[in-house]
């Protein structure tokens, strides 16, 4: 039986993300994943308020890595943030300056033109089906 994991908002804490995909006995260099194991990450890996110990760019370099790494098994969702920072709806809070590097931008960019990301993902499981979102999906959205 296959192993699903949902995992939330990272707001560009690299470390953290690497730990999760290490201790779920995944590579975030290499983009392994075991083969009976597949990840959800719902969003936000970009953290679109500038602070200087978070690192966006690492983040969302790593989940390219395991989308690529496996593929069908790491399924990568785009949260408000992550949407922000292509040109989506932004709070006032966050202000004009943009966090996170022309590479990332372009890396997001290629996720939402190719669909390697999206903003939901249904799931069939052996007991019911899921609906999988970071939030805030609705029919204008």
């Amino acid at each position: 039986m296959a192993t699903i994991v949902i995992v939330g908002d990272i707001g560009g804490q690299r470390q953290v993300l690497e730990k999760v995909i290490t201790e779920l006995g995944g590579d975030p260099v290499t983009g392994h994943l075991p083969a009976d194991l597949t990840v959800v990450q719902v969003g936000d890996l970009v953290r679109m308020q500038d602070c200087p110990h978070l690192d966006s760019d690492g983040c969302v370099a790593i989940a390219d890595r395991m989308l690529h790494g496996g593929p069908g098994r790491w399924i990568q969702l785009l949260g408000n943030h992550d949407t922000a920072a292509i040109g989506g709806p932004r709070m006032p809070a966050w202000g004009t300056a943009n966090p996170v590097s022309p590479t990332t931008l372009a890396t997001l960019n290629r996720w939402w033109h190719d669909r390697e990301a999206d903003l939901a993902v249904a799931m069939t499981g052996q007991d019911r089906d899921s609906l999988i979102t970071h939030a805030g999906l609705t029919r204008a959205r």
